[in-house]
């Protein structure tokens, strides 16, 4: 038990000293003197820095799987769209959207340092971004049984077309205009961007 909070506090103080200063710049010094422990108590737990990030992008990645499960009660009572297969898209793109914007540090490692920002950083970040692939496939494949998206799409290619609209959009809302909507308020940008996907993958239109 002792263990497993000591580990969580040096996550903690890992994951602020790697969204303040990234990763090249992080020395084991840093978070060792955050965490206010001896340096030998790190590697009691991690091998070395490269160890700590990857564990951090495998917590985001639980992370992110929990916070997108989606109610299908909350789909068909009355979202922004008239169709279920719209709404279901509407509310993964919401809660992946909301994610970000919960908690900036985790938006400044992903966003700043993940898959297509920097090239130097995509092997740490594929298995992070494969666990998010492998929802949005599986997705993909429920609208395929359902009819609402052509069963000879390329699920692969429309899974990272789609992760990478969100990127865009998240890296847009919550880096480079943080400040504007700070207070969440970008209902339209998102509901805009639902409207483009649709139109370009759905059988059925708007």
């Amino acid at each position: 038990m002792r263990g497993e909070l000591r580990k969580k506090q040096i996550l903690n103080c890992a994951k602020t000293i790697f969204s303040r200063k990234g990763f090249y710049d992080t020395q084991v010094d840093d978070i060792v003197e955050m965490a206010r422990i001896g340096k030998g108590t790190i590697y009691q737990y991690y091998r070395n820095k490269e160890d700590i990030f990857l564990t951090l992008l495998e917590t985001f990645a639980n992370e992110w799987e929990k916070f997108s499960r989606i109610n299908i009660r909350e789909i068909t009572a009355g979202p922004p769209f008239g169709s279920f297969h719209i709404n279901y898209l509407y509310a993964r793109i919401s809660k992946t959207l909301q994610f970000f914007q919960e908690d900036p540090e985790r938006s400044n490692i992903i966003l700043r340092m993940g898959p297509g920002v920097n090239i130097e950083f995509d092997r740490y970040f594929t298995h992070f971004e494969s666990r998010i692939i492998s929802a949005i496939i599986g997705d993909i494949r429920l609208a395929q049984r359902l009819g609402n998206i052509s069963k000879h799409i390329n699920r692969e290619l429309l899974a990272d077309g789609i992760l990478g609209a969100i990127y865009r959009m998240a890296h847009t809302l919550f880096v480079v205009e943080r400040e504007k909507y700070a207070g969440g308020n970008y209902e339209e940008q998102l509901r805009q961007i639902i409207l483009v996907l649709a139109e370009g993958i759905f059988t059925q239109k708007i």
